[in-house]
């Protein structure tokens, strides 16, 4: 699991080896809505998320909806894995793990869905959604607006700085 000072210097490095344009990039949605960052969500009754980063192993990949959002993605771009969970789950539904994109997705004969290249690690502390629910530079994400919404989800520029000011200790 990596703490946030970990995390911070993890993704300086990967930005300095080559993705620092795709940051300087402003991409929008087709709607016009600037794109900071992307969420991906991750349902642990599909697939044990809990017990991949318990175990401290990375996520390099992730498949995503095909679509001009996907077609978005870029290595450098920052990226968060959120583990949904209704109500009252034995876990804390919010977000889990970040990283950076480090590889466009691309398709693979194994899935109908692209795969994008992530390096994501587990965070701890944890980010709770009922913490981010009430920031109000985060309470319009889609991913409380639209939870069905298909990955990638995106993230705005303040969505990320509410992210970034919540796992920074004061």
């Amino acid at each position: 699991m990596l703490r946030v000072r970990q995390l911070r210097h993890h993704q300086r490095l990967l930005v300095r080896r080559g993705a620092r344009a795709a940051l300087l990039n402003q991409k929008r949605t087709t709607s016009g809505v600037e794109i900071g960052g992307w969420l991906l969500k991750a349902n642990p009754a599909v697939w044990d998320v809990i017990g991949h980063l318990a175990a401290g192993r990375v996520i390099d990949g992730w498949g995503v909806a095909d679509g001009y959002r996907a077609d978005l993605m870029a290595p450098g771009d920052r990226c968060f894995v959120w583990v949904t969970g209704p109500r009252g789950a034995s876990w804390t539904p919010g977000i889990w793990a970040a990283g950076v994109v480090t590889a466009r997705p691309v398709a693979t004969g194994e899935s109908r869905r692209p795969r994008v290249g992530l390096d994501v690690r587990g965070l701890n502390p944890r980010l709770p959604r009922s913490e981010l629910r009430s920031d109000p530079r985060f309470a319009g994400a889609e991913v409380l607006r639209v939870p069905r919404m298909g990955n990638p989800l995106i993230l705005t520029p303040a969505e990320v700085a509410a992210i970034d000011d919540h796992l920074t200790p004061e």
